[in-house]
């Protein structure tokens, strides 16, 4: 069995939400989303146009009596189930090597994903493609691997933000930790960092934030 899709996060609703609400949630975000709000090309428009593709599979799914039971009960088989973007566990963990260079602005998420498939590639550590490559230094792999060990990060996503941005498919959980680290350091808001870095649209984000008024009956 597939890993289900998280479509409660998706539209931003809890598992108890009522036909209605997902009605209305969905047709809000369709709004909102609608390619003729940005402008033909973007990367707000594109990210946009994935956002919708993601809504309108969770919508199918949700507003059909029979899916939707059947995806709660496959939630409930896997023991992933679909919170609608609430907390995780706080369970924490230290920072990978990759998560933590890109944090700290010593590299590009770009040149992470290229380190990571020379290490795929070559087996080799991706410390020392990342010093090979030049992104970064020895001296700044040493303290690198030295802080490493002085630093807790979530485990998983935590942020309901950052959960519905990785469901909706147009945000990495890489990114989404990275931008955990560097918010609870600047004591800045998820959005802002995933602004401030290019990855997510500005417009996205206000897009998604509206006021939840869709929510009630």
């Amino acid at each position: 069995m597939s890993e289900p899709q998280n479509y409660y996060s998706i539209l931003g609703l809890t598992p108890d939400a009522s036909l209605s609400q997902i009605r209305n949630a969905f047709e809000e975000l369709r709004d909102q989303l609608s390619a003729s709000r940005f402008e033909p090309g973007s990367k707000a428009d594109r990210q946009a146009a994935i956002c919708l593709e993601r809504c309108r599979q969770a919508f199918a799914v949700l507003s059909d009596s029979d899916r939707k039971a059947a995806y709660d009960r496959q939630t409930e088989q896997s023991g992933t189930a679909d919170t609608g973007g609430t907390c995780g566990t706080g369970a924490t963990t230290r920072p990978r090597l990759g998560q933590l260079c890109v944090a700290s602005g010593m590299i590009t998420m770009s040149q992470l994903e290229e380190a990571v498939e020379a290490q795929i590639a070559t087996g080799l550590p991706l410390g020392e493609i990342l010093e090979e490559k030049r992104f970064i230094s020895g001296v700044e792999l040493e303290g690198l691997l030295l802080g490493q060990d002085l630093i807790d990060i979530p485990a998983t996503c935590t942020d309901p933000l950052g959960q519905r941005l990785v469901a909706l498919g147009i945000a990495s959980e890489d990114m989404i930790l990275i931008a955990q680290m560097e918010a609870r350091a600047q004591d800045a808001g998820l959005g802002d960092v995933l602004i401030r870095r290019g990855w997510i649209e500005k417009a996205i984000i206000s897009a998604l934030l509206q006021p939840e008024a869709y929510h009630k009956d």
